[in-house]
């Protein structure tokens, strides 16, 4: 009895030890494909994420781009008696608006009823009414005259190093002198 005891025990500890056997292949298998699935599509998340992030920070841009412009026009619309040189005022309180810009990318055409004043004038802390145009024209133009201030904006969509794409972002606000 005891031999047959000793045969049952041996077959039913052989019958665990090829369950667990199988068990352990069938989890090893599965630990395998998630591991695979993870490896094949975490390249993507990263990419969607950091896409995500690159074009949350270029509409951050242009956001802030529209605003400094719009204070940069408001600023042209208001000076008309008051400034001494309305086009540094201008590129004062847009700067001033968008402090994450670099100024010295800026590109600002600034124009009072027709007539540009500056156009495509990179920024610079000397952006002024100068050249050909008299500033008494601006001074004696009329309140209701249209004015515009453009202000252009390069950006580079890219993040870690790797540049995809250049962009120019423009703004361009009218008002009406007062």
């Amino acid at each position: 009895m005891n031999l047959d005891r000793a045969r049952s025990i041996s077959r039913s500890r052989r019958r665990i030890f090829a369950g667990c056997v199988a068990l352990c292949r069938k989890l090893a298998r599965s630990e395998g494909q998630a591991l695979l699935e993870f490896a094949l599509l975490s390249p993507l998340a990263l990419l969607v994420v950091l896409g995500g992030i690159v074009f949350g920070v270029g509409l951050n841009d242009y956001l802030v781009l529209n605003n400094a412009t719009a204070l940069g026009a408001q600023q042209l619309a208001i000076s008309r008696k008051e400034a001494t040189d309305p086009c540094a005022a201008v590129y004062t309180a847009v700067t001033n608006a968008a402090p994450n810009l670099a100024a010295a990318n800026l590109t600002f055409t600034i124009a009072v009823g027709g007539t540009n004043y500056v156009s495509g004038v990179s920024g610079s802390k000397n952006v002024t009414c100068s050249g050909t145009t008299d500033l008494t024209a601006y001074d004696n133009n009329e309140q209701g005259q249209d004015v515009s201030v453009t202000v252009t904006y390069p950006f580079t969509a890219g993040f870690i190093g790797f540049s995809s794409h250049s962009y120019t972002m423009s703004a361009t606000v009218g008002g009406v002198l007062q």
